[in-house]
């Protein structure tokens, strides 16, 4: 998923990065930022310098060549997503927000 290196983009979660995640697909990414941190924080791909494509390109090469990586990236993403933004993962942190704010109410 490359992107330019603007400072915009530092705060972006690109929906298809999620849908990569949830597909068990590894990532190759060329950001910084919120994404950035996301994917290492999940370990399910390769972060590259933004608008480098040289870095890029070995990173695809890296993952074409490495099976077990692409599978371990890919897997690792997978549980990652379902264990922070499933529809349950989010369910369960707005209900905990929600019984606080009562708690805190009374």
């Amino acid at each position: 998923m490359p992107l330019k290196k603007l400072d915009l983009f530092k705060g972006a979660l690109p929906s298809k990065m999620f849908e990569a995640l949830a597909s068990e697909l590894p990532i190759v990414m060329a950001v910084e930022g919120e994404a950035k941190e996301l994917i290492e924080k999940a370990q399910a791909g390769i972060n590259v310098e933004p608008e480098n494509a040289k870095e890029i390109a070995k990173a695809v090469l890296m993952l074409y060549n490495n099976k077990e990586l692409r599978k371990s990236l890919g897997e690792s993403g997978r549980r990652y997503v379902i264990a922070n933004y499933s529809r349950e993962a989010i369910t369960r942190k707005l209900e905990g927000i929600l019984e606080k704010l009562m708690e805190n109410s009374k």
